[in-house]
């Protein structure tokens, strides 16, 4: 039987981070849409790095193989540029569309 990998997304946060704040609602509203993912502020990150690869900034996304500890995808920071900017010009597309947009740019249908 072979052994399968257990991948995870985590979201990694800092408190008083500009960008952060306007993420972190958008990641909420996912996790309360069924999105597994894991919120840790860059501090707890730092006591127990996970994924091989260094978060050099916050706010940051990125799934990890946990059994090999290896990242495998990062989110880009311009993606999240995007969601920082619908949520100041229009928030009401935002809450509507942001969680089922991530959802699917990560393969969960």
């Amino acid at each position: 039987m072979s052994k399968k990998n257990k991948n995870q997304w985590y979201y990694v946060w800092t408190a008083g981070c500009g960008p952060c704040t306007k993420v972190t609602p958008v990641i909420d509203a996912m996790s309360a849409c069924g999105l597994n993912i894991i919120k840790m502020s860059l501090q707890d990150y730092n006591a127990n790095p996970i994924g091989g690869t260094p978060v050099r900034g916050t706010p940051s996304i990125f799934q990890a193989d946990i059994d090999n500890n290896k990242t495998l995808e990062v989110i880009p920071s311009n993606v999240l540029g995007g969601l920082i900017e619908l949520s100041n010009t229009a928030p009401e597309l935002l809450k509507k569309n942001a969680a089922e947009y991530l959802k699917e740019k990560i393969g969960m249908k």
